[in-house]
């Protein structure tokens, strides 16, 4: 590092739930020092009071869970989709990764299904889409693929447990 040149404070993500709680906070009159003490993230004071400018926005936003650990307010494109999408998603997901594996792929071919029965034209399931469907909804694409596929499960945790009882002084 050259002399002079200060290394940048690493952004910290402060999700809605922490901006609703400084919110509530204020308005019960409580004092800025006691506010920043009982936040879960470090947030400075000058941060806070912006928020506190847009303290109606965070008033309005619902305190359902899913919300809560966000930290933007942009929603998807098409709302409706989404949530069809992720009931069939959740539909899937009931019968168990093992017998239907959700990739990219599969979560593409069936939201451009759904969005042709909506009636959805401009609608392109992109890879883009895809992550920020993810992403909003709080879910990790897994799929097991190739050889891992193929992997002896049972005999491989047997062989773990073997290898514990070894390694046990």
């Amino acid at each position: 590092m050259t002399a002079g040149c200060r290394r940048r404070k690493v952004r910290q993500e402060i999700s809605f739930g922490v901006k609703k709680q400084i919110v509530r906070l204020r308005d019960a009159s409580i004092s800025w020092p006691v506010v920043l003490q009982q936040l879960p993230v470090p947030v400075s004071k000058r941060n806070a009071q912006k928020m506190m400018e847009d303290a109606a926005v965070y008033r309005a936003i619902p305190n359902d869970a899913r919300t809560m650990w966000r930290n933007n307010r942009r929603g998807g494109k098409w709302p409706v989709l989404d949530a069809v999408v992720y009931e069939w998603y959740l539909a899937i997901y009931a019968l168990g990764h093992r017998r239907i594996p959700i990739n990219t792929a599969l979560l593409q071919e069936g939201a451009t299904l759904i969005a042709g029965r909506l009636g959805i034209t401009q609608f392109s399931a992109s890879h883009g889409w895809v992550r920020g469907f993810l992403k909003r909804f709080d879910t990790c694409n897994l799929a097991v693929h190739g050889q891992a596929r193929e992997a002896n499960l049972p005999l491989a945790a047997t062989t773990m447990e073997k290898m514990r009882h070894k390694l046990e002084p």
